[in-house]
């Protein structure tokens, strides 16, 4: 004779917080859907950035994977993201900033599969990570033109044979990137 017993949990949902995107933190990101930035490489080659969406929306941090428990509890946050994106060379670039309590104090930046993150101190300002590897530059000259208060920080990715390094971003926006083979992208204002 042969007998199965099975248990079946039925999971409950519960909202711990729904936090709201403070206005001074979307402010954070400064493009708008429909702008162009215009860049150039460090051999000459021109070309812009086209911001292609800007959207700030409701979301929620529950994975609904969760079997055989009672309870699974989870926080809505707003979370504002705009995407930059070049033709030639082929680059998306994403900024989000979000209300989630485990990482409201970051501006988180994607180049294509690489990321990187500011921080966001309470003032709204950005402020370097220095432990993992950010530089701060009180001033920095870009193709011909002073940028103050600019944070260097490093991009990451679990994939091998990725070619950036490093974004530079102030409130004024993106700024540079630099690939490892010493080429950079500039903001040619």
């Amino acid at each position: 004779m042969f007998l199965a017993l099975f248990s079946c949990v039925t999971t409950e949902f519960i909202e711990r917080g729904k936090y709201e995107l403070e206005v001074g933190k979307q402010q954070m990101i400064p493009y708008q859907k429909g702008q162009k930035i215009n860049f150039i490489h460090s051999k000459g080659y021109a070309f812009g950035f086209k911001v292609v969406s800007d959207t700030l929306v409701w979301t929620d941090n529950n994975s609904h994977n969760y079997t055989n428990v009672k309870y699974s509890y989870y926080d809505t946050f707003q979370q504002k993201t705009v995407q930059l994106v070049s033709e030639y060379p082929a680059l998306g670039i994403a900024f989000r900033v979000s209300a989630e309590p485990r990482s409201s104090n970051r501006l988180s930046i994607y180049v294509n599969d690489l990321v990187g993150s500011v921080l966001i101190d309470e003032n709204y300002k950005f402020k370097a990570q220095t432990d993992y590897g950010d530089i701060f530059h009180e001033t920095i000259l870009i193709n011909g033109k002073t940028y103050n208060n600019v944070i260097e920080t490093q991009l990451r990715s679990g994939k091998s044979g990725e070619s950036y390094k490093s974004v530079l971003f102030n409130e004024q926006g993106l700024l540079q990137i630099k690939i490892s083979d010493d080429e950079i992208f500039s903001i040619n204002n």
